[in-house]
This record gives C-alpha cells, sequence and structure tokens, in this order.
C-alpha cells in the first residue's frame, strides 16, 4: 500500500518502488542521504562542537590508563616516588571523515524525486523540535554516537528517538495517502473541505486534521491540528 512510484528513465530499477508505509524504508533514507542524494547540502555546524567533545573523553581514557601504568611503576621502583603523573592533551584535529554526496553515486531523478516527497513530507509531520533536529544530523552523515555526543545521551536513545519520528511520518504518510485516493474517486468518502485559518492550506475536515469544537458552525475548530501543536511549543 501507499508506494512511491518514479522512473524517469527506462531500465532504471533501483528507486522505483520505495514505500513511505514502511518505518524502515524512511529511516535508511534518513541515514543514508548524505551517501546517496547529491543534491542535498548537509548542514555540519555542530561538526567541531563533536570533535571536541570525542577528543576529551578519549584524553580521559587514555590518561586514565596511563595513570595506572603510572602508579604500578612507582610501586615497582622504576619511577621516582616523588614524581607525580602529568596529565596529556591531544591536538585538536578537524574531523575529516564525514561522508558527503559528492561522486559516490551518479545523478539518479528518481532518487532526488524520492528525497523531495521525503522532505515534503516531514515539513507536514506533527514533530518535536529535537526530532527534527535529529533528523537532520542524521542526514548530515551524523550517525546516533555523534549526535549522542551532543545531547549527553546513549546511542540507543537517539535511535529510540528516530524510530519514534520515522513511526510519526510513516503513519502521516498512511494518513494523506487515504485521502489522495479519495480525491482521485478510488476510495468513495462523505467529508468537507477546510481551510486552516493560520496556515491556509484546504484540509479535509475531519478528525484526522481538525480538533473538534461544539460551538462552532462546522463543529471542528479553525486551527488545523498541526497549527495547533507549533502555537503551543
Amino acid at each position: 500500500m501507499g508506494v512511491v512510484k518514479r522512473d524517469v528513465h527506462k531500465n532504471e530499477y533501483l528507486y522505483r518502488v520505495i514505500s513511505f508505509s514502511d518505518v524502515d524504508c524512511i529511516k535508511g533514507l534518513i541515514k543514508h542521504r548524505s551517501m546517496i542524494d547529491i543534491y542535498y547540502e548537509p548542514a555540519l555546524k555542530h561538526i567541531d562542537e563533536i570533535n571536541q567533545i570525542a577528543i576529551q573523553i578519549a584524553e580521559i581514557e587514555m590518561n586514565k590508563k596511563n595513570q595506572e601504568r603510572f602508579e604500578k611503576l612507582k610501586k615497582e621502583g622504576k619511577i621516582p616516588k616523588n614524581k607525580k603523573y602529568k596529565y596529556k592533551k591531544f591536538y585538536k584535529n578537524k574531523r575529516d571523515d564525514i561522508i558527503e554526496a559528492s561522486n559516490i553515486t551518479e545523478l539518479n531523478q528518481e532518487l532526488i524525486c524520492v528525497y523531495a516527497d521525503l522532505d515534503n513530507l516531514i515539513k507536514k509531520t506533527s514533530l518535536t523540535d529535537k526530532q527534527r533536529d535529529i533528523i537532520e544530523k542524521f542526514m548530515s552523515g551524523l550517525d546516533e554516537y555523534d549526535i549522542g555526543l551532543l545531547y549527553k545521551q546513549r546511542a540507543d536513545k537517539i535511535l529510540n528517538i528516530l524510530d519514534t519520528a520515522c513511526e510519526k511520518i510513516c503513519n502521516e504518510y498512511k494518513k494523506r495517502w487515504k485521502y489522495v485516493m479519495a480525491e482521485q474517486d478510488y476510495i468513495k468518502v462523505e467529508w468537507d473541505y477546510k481551510k486552516c485559518s493560520k496556515c491556509g492550506e484546504l484540509l479535509p475536515l475531519t478528525e484526522d486534521f481538525y480538533r473538534k469544537r461544539e460551538d462552532s458552525a462546522d463543529g471542528f475548530r479553525n486551527e488545523c491540528r498541526k497549527c495547533e501543536v507549533s502555537a503551543k511549543k
């Protein structure tokens, strides 16, 4: 159900069928975008911060081991007893192992169209600021360990946040797929449409898009659910 079909050129089958109704498919597109989407410009504004945090952690671990070795040698009499361990610093080097989309893949218009669809879907999904930020960082080529350093959380927690966000995106796709099928007369339904008073988008007048309000003429609020959520942030 809900297959995104793109086939601009003949004999290009790799990206012909990608389903946004599959959470794992959405997650894969997000995590590997920096390697396969040649038009995507990764936002690497946090890379120096990640680099510095990683260096600090490495320094602590290295010095801990070195100090244990140092104290052992002192006890064995191989180092003078009055000598103290000196904490060692690493030189800060720019991290250059982030993979950016360049010559890794040839231009594929089907894939570009799929990512355009995905960007639009993410924009329409009600996600938290943290979920959007984590998605952006994954798309930029960072992994869960790098992102975990920034948020001071374990890598598995970051992956859980990504999973939850992908489920939301998947559910939004399934919901909108249903209404597209209705517009094209593939399924028979009865509902009216209403323009949101805030974003101006014309949306089906159902509880999927509007919350109910008993004292209004049509029984629904004037702002769509997404705009209501945005206003509360």
